[in-house]
């Protein structure tokens, strides 16, 4: 086993030692950090082109470093994200005072992937382009493709650049590549890849990519944490192209899998109910879902507030969808109460305000939702997902205040944001809100049937839920209905 993988098996065991009653139930999640064979071969990899330094005294402080760093990546294995980002900054200043460039781009990709998980954006690209700046430098290559694979995660998720992502993905491609093909570094780009494309809403690209991903997890390293998330992410891309069985099926495997390795407040197990409940949703099992919401909702309110507020935004959206407008009041508020105490999770909070802004338009409250929209389409960088959902929205309202053109301009200009394979209730808000629009100017009625069409296609693969939005639009379809779908974004 090479000595960094060896370092972390030490630094596992180290944690092991320090475990209290406080934190007994993380005993197998550490043991389950450490490091498989095919992640000491990638170690190797990553480490076989950075000599070490010549100076003795200079190598046995960096050996030392190193050791701190093994211990905290185990700490980041077990999900102890806070505690790890705790004791992180005085390695990193450790490691910039020594100057020794290896061992610098180590900590700085260790304290840039800390502050991934506790969704800080800003200060993880700082020290992932700090990490990749002197990765390239000292030419150690593997630790460059993970810090840019890292990159474009907190790109793509923390600070909504998709596009700004997918245009590194051949640079991290060519990394990986330069370093031989290590199957986990494979694994892990394409995981990384497929976030990216699932938030540009192209939901069967980033399947492709998650597929691969957890091949090459399940093949090389099946006790990898990140196997969990690639198949957290696969189970979510099934949801939005309507597989919500396979889906299921997905995602309560991996929970069991991670329930059997960790507790059930552990963050990837946590992530993975969500998806599962969304599944379960889509298949009509609302009381199973709305169980499994709460779990996770509770597991991550005090630590990850920002997946709380997903999780919230979802389960939200579902009750609405039902027409449970005091039971969506509820989650708003509950979501308030978290941003409230969480000031910092703003970030997540686009998906708190459509709610809000959905559930005005299904009660015709127009006012509040227009206001709610025109804050959010401020704060919402143009040609993203977060741009499609704010503009066929303030397309709909248009509509509904006879405000034609003005809805067709928007609609148009939205359309650039569509993918083909953008989540189904999107598309078919989107498709069924323009065919109103252009009966409505009495235009193009080839393509109203084609939009109408559509919408029934994306609103069907969404499962149960939507039922009854189908029934609607296909009675639209002979002749306007008074009260239609078309007044409400839920």
């Amino acid at each position: 086993m090479p000595a960094a993988a060896a370092g972390g098996l030490a630094a596992t065991l180290e944690v092991l030692t320090q475990t209290t009653q406080e934190t007994v139930v993380r005993l197998i999640e550490t043991v389950n950090g450490i490091p498989a064979v095919a992640q000491c071969e990638d170690d190797a990899r990553m480490l076989a082109d950075v000599p070490p330094p010549a100076d003795p005294a200079l190598a046995s402080k960096v050996e030392g470093g190193r050791g701190t760093l093994a211990r905290l990546a185990a700490l980041e294995r077990s999900g102890r994200y806070s505690d790890g980002l705790a004791a992180i900054l005085p390695v990193v200043a450790e490691a910039d005072a020594l100057g020794y460039t290896p061992f610098q781009a180590e900590a700085h990709l260790l304290a840039g992937q800390l502050y991934m998980h506790v969704v800080d954006p800003r200060n993880s690209l700082r020290h992932l382009d700090e990490a990749l700046r002197l990765a390239v430098a000292a030419r150690a290559d593997a630790i460059a493709a993970e810090a840019i694979a890292v990159k474009l995660y907190v790109l793509a998720v923390g600070e909504r650049r998709p596009e700004e992502a997918l245009a590194l993905a051949p640079l991290a491609a060519a990394f990986v590549q330069r370093i031989g093909d290590p199957p986990l570094a494979e694994a892990r780009l394409h995981n990384a890849i497929g976030t990216v494309h699932h938030e540009r809403g192209s939901a069967i690209l980033s399947m492709r990519e998650f597929e691969r991903s957890l091949a090459l997890f399940e093949e090389f390293a099946p006790d990898d944490p990140l196997r969990w998330a690639a198949a957290n992410n696969l189970a979510n891309a099934l949801v939005n192209t309507g597989q919500h069985a396979r889906a299921r099926t997905i995602a309560r495997a991996a929970l069991a899998g991670l329930e059997r390795q960790y507790d059930q407040c552990y963050p990837s197990a946590a992530a993975v109910r969500g998806v599962a409940a969304a599944a379960d949703a889509a298949l009509g099992e609302f009381e199973r879902a709305f169980a499994d919401y709460k779990v996770a909702i509770d597991c991550f309110a005090a630590d990850y507030p920002e997946y709380a507020l997903i999780n919230l935004a979802e389960l939200g959206a579902l009750h609405l969808t039902r027409g449970e407008a005091e039971r969506t009041e509820q989650v708003l508020a509950a979501a308030d109460r978290l941003l409230a105490a969480s000031p910092e999770s703003r970030s997540r909070a686009q998906e708190i305000e459509l709610l809000r802004a959905d559930l005005a338009l299904q009660r015709g409250d127009r006012a509040a939702a227009r206001q709610s929209l025109t804050d959010l389409r401020g704060k919402t960088l143009p040609e993203t997902d977060g741009g499609l959902r704010v503009d066929t929205r303030l397309g709909l309202l248009a509509h509904l205040e006879h405000e034609e053109t003005t809805a067709l301009a928007l609609l148009e200009g939205a359309q650039r944001m569509l993918a083909p394979d953008h989540a189904n209730a999107e598309r078919g808000l989107y498709a069924f809100t323009l065919a109103q629009v252009l009966r409505a100017l009495e235009r193009e009625p080839e393509r109203v049937d084609t939009l109408v069409e559509a919408a029934i296609e994306a609103y069907a693969a969404t499962g149960v839920p939507n039922a009854g939005r189908v029934a609607e639009i296909r009675a639209w379809k002979q002749g306007p209905v008074q009260g239609s779908a078309g007044g409400s974004a839920g």
